[in-house]
């Protein structure tokens, strides 16, 4: 075994003789803790809501895209505009048939 390999299980035998198990546990949730309290803005991201009338703003902009032949640009703003209508909606009807 290599030096680091060595070290390594030496810090492990160490660890498991000078912290019982129920105090390692509770640093996993300490830092895990941490880590989310560190994190919030990237995981409290609020979640946008159905709305036709957004779904309908990017039908229209897709609209205007295939107009101009920018077809990439076109099928986002369809799948904008599915993602937006609401359930059983005539705009989420559109929104698949102009996709």
């Amino acid at each position: 075994m290599d030096q680091l390999g060595t070290a390594i299980n030496t810090l492990r035998s160490r660890l498991d003789r000078e912290m019982p198990r129920h105090r390692r546990r509770n640093a996993d949730i300490v830092d895990y803790r941490d880590f989310i309290a560190q994190r919030d803005a990237l995981i409290n991201v609020p979640e946008v809501a159905k709305s036709n009338e957004l779904a309908d703003r990017h039908r229209q902009h897709g609209n205007r895209a295939y107009a101009a032949k920018r077809f990439d640009e076109a099928l986002l703003q369809y799948n904008q505009s599915i993602c937006f209508a609401e359930r059983g909606s005539k705009q989420l009807g559109m929104g698949y048939a102009n996709r």
